[in-house]
């Protein structure tokens, strides 16, 4: 019995053709969904971050807070009231079910940061304790700490992420 390889072979090639690639085209589609989520919410934590400086939200806090330490107690009131719409994290909300796509360092980094920043929110927004007005030093030195790990979460992430190479 004569056994036809090159007809074999040819087969063989064309049925790994077939298995191959949507595997490999399915890997490609994973890994620019992955891009895309990693550089949409880089690109508005970075803004976040940026708003967050150039309005010098922290030094105001911090201000606040040393401004109540020399005035005597409960005699002065400072509110801090910062329009936040829900829209500040629209991208996130946008991609939320698609944080996977991250590498779980980056999934969580994300998540912290968009929680730290809604519990200051909470606080400079209507019904906030700051929106309300406080005299209490550390009602400012809370809220500021709070920020200050969003900032530092942020940088962490912006940096974690600049370093994947691949992604760009």
């Amino acid at each position: 019995m004569d056994v036809n390889w090159t007809a074999i072979l040819v087969a063989f090639s064309a049925g790994a053709t077939g298995v191959i690639g949507p595997l490999f085209l399915s890997a490609q589609q994973a890994r620019r969904e992955a891009q895309t989520v990693r550089a949409a919410i880089l690109a508005e934590v970075s803004a976040l971050l940026e708003v967050i400086e150039d309005r010098g939200y922290l030094y105001g806090l911090q201000e606040s807070q040393g401004e109540l330490l020399t005035s005597e107690p409960d005699q002065h009131v400072i509110q801090a009231q910062v329009a936040i719409t829900d829209s500040y994290k629209s991208v996130y909300q946008a991609f939320i079910s698609r944080l996977g796509a991250l590498t779980p360092q980056e999934a969580s980094l994300a998540v912290r940061f968009y929680q730290l920043i809604e519990a200051v929110r909470t606080d400079v927004a209507p019904g906030g304790v700051l929106y309300e007005g406080s005299s209490e030093p550390a009602d400012f030195e809370e809220t500021a700490r709070l920020l200050n790990k969003a900032i530092a979460v942020g940088k962490e992430l912006a940096a974690l992420s600049a370093s994947k190479k691949s992604w760009l």
